[in-house]
């Protein structure tokens, strides 16, 4: 009677393991990629952005378009459309640079931040990447930008 209890639950517990780990070999797919805004740069009237993207996913991503806008403060400081051309690794992390149009009041928002007239200013930035073949992931992020001490026009 003692072996066939201990074999039962020796089958229940083997079978539970296959279970989960069937499961696990799945990984995660298709979340939206985890985004950031690594360092701004004012260059004469254009603007320099370094974003961070972090795909989180079991898969590659390869990024077909990419659209976004980014806000100072509820003000509007730069929109982006394009066709794009970038892969980002299962689980791994890339920096996209894009050159962008500021906004005439967004630059006046980063001068002001650049000259103390404020310690910082909150960002916001949403948009949406088109992938793997016509999938669209939307991509958000939120935070506050500081100025790079002894680097003007830096910020991140």
């Amino acid at each position: 009677m003692m072996n066939y209890r201990c074999l039962s639950a020796y089958l229940l517990i083997l079978s539970a393991a296959l279970t989960i780990a069937s499961c696990a070999s799945q990984g995660v797919r298709g979340q939206s990629p985890f985004v950031q805004i690594n360092g701004l740069k004012i260059q004469d009237q254009s603007l320099s952005l370094d974003l961070g993207v972090r795909n989180v996913n079991s898969e590659a991503i390869n990024i077909e378009h990419i659209e976004f806008s980014i806000s100072l403060d509820e003000t509007s400081l730069a929109i982006y459309k394009a066709a794009s051309q970038a892969n980002i690794i299962a689980n791994g992390t890339e920096n996209l640079r894009f050159e962008l149009v500021p906004s005439v009041e967004g630059l006046e928002l980063l001068n002001k931040l650049q000259n103390g007239e404020h310690p910082n200013l909150e960002y916001s930035l949403e948009g949406m990447f088109l992938v793997n073949e016509n999938k669209k992931m939307k991509v958000r992020s939120t935070g506050h930008i500081y100025p790079v001490p002894g680097r003007p026009g830096h910020f991140r």
